[in-house]
């Protein structure tokens, strides 16, 4: 697994929108896609600090 650093989007305070997060440390795991709506998109699967897993969109992840 690679280091990386992620950006999440996360709902604004005034629930209006969404804004980015602060630059997140997690562990690259693989490529994958998802799809939505009959639309495939690649996703990286990332493993949070706490554990969590997370699916995020290439843009959003920088190697370490």
């Amino acid at each position: 697994m690679r280091d990386v650093e992620i950006v999440m989007y996360v709902l604004a305070g005034d629930g209006k929108g969404w804004i980015p997060s602060e630059p997140v440390k997690a562990k690259f795991h693989q490529w994958g896609t998802e799809a939505t709506d009959g639309v495939a998109e690649t996703v990286a699967i990332v493993e949070l600090e706490d554990g969590s897993v997370k699916t995020v969109l290439p843009e959003r992840v920088k190697f370490l």
